[in-house]
């Protein structure tokens, strides 16, 4: 019997490709901020998360290459899993710009897609970089798959884009009205049913 065994096979590249993804994303900034409650206790299991991350796919970017633009529409975030992205703000009032650096395990494009506000910041990869995608579909089901997930990021975002109020207005120039309804909390929770195809 012993003779006849072989050596176990190796997993299929896609499923350790898969495998990395969902390390990648365990260890981000999305796990830590969305996917826990105030007291650091998961959300959602581990395995779950590893299984849905496993979905999903990985985009690279060369250097200088765009990963969004300022004012654009967003359908998707992203997780930084190598590499360092360069971010500019310009600020339409005062003409100036501001930037910044984000690297492994930070999420990027979330506000976007959860408050269906365009893009407030241009990034792109300041080093060859590789991104976890999270389509807005993909999102809306883990979301709503586990109980206090809607309500926690609906209030994480809601609290984030108050503070950003003013960039918003300069970005849209159409007034408070449409911004105001987009980042409070019901504006939020409304556009997550309508991801998830619902009515409410």
């Amino acid at each position: 019997f012993m003779a006849r065994a072989g050596a176990p096979a190796a997993p299929p590249a896609e499923d350790r490709e898969a495998k990395r993804r969902a390390a990648g994303l365990l260890q981000s900034d999305f796990t830590r901020k969305i996917l826990q409650d105030a007291e650091g206790r998961p959300l959602v299991s581990s395995e779950d998360l590893s299984a849905w991350a496993g979905r999903l796919s990985s985009e690279l970017y060369g250097r200088g290459e765009i990963v969004f633009r300022q004012g654009a529409a967003g359908d998707c975030c992203y997780v930084v899993l190598a590499g360092t992205l360069a971010g500019r703000i310009h600020h339409r009032e005062s003409g100036q710009e501001t930037t910044f650096e984000v690297g492994p395990g930070a999420v990027v494009g979330e506000m976007s897609l959860m408050t269906g506000l365009p893009r407030m910041a241009e990034l792109r990869a300041r080093e060859s970089a590789e991104l976890l995608r999270i389509p807005a579909p993909e999102f809306a089901e883990l979301l709503g798959k586990h109980e206090g997930l809607i309500e926690q990021m609906s209030r994480l975002v809601a609290e984030r884009a108050q503070q950003n109020r003013r960039q918003y207005e300069d970005l849209l120039a159409a007034g408070a009205a449409p911004v105001e309804q987009a980042i409070s909390r019901e504006g939020i929770l409304k556009r997550f049913w309508r991801l998830l195809g619902g009515n409410k």
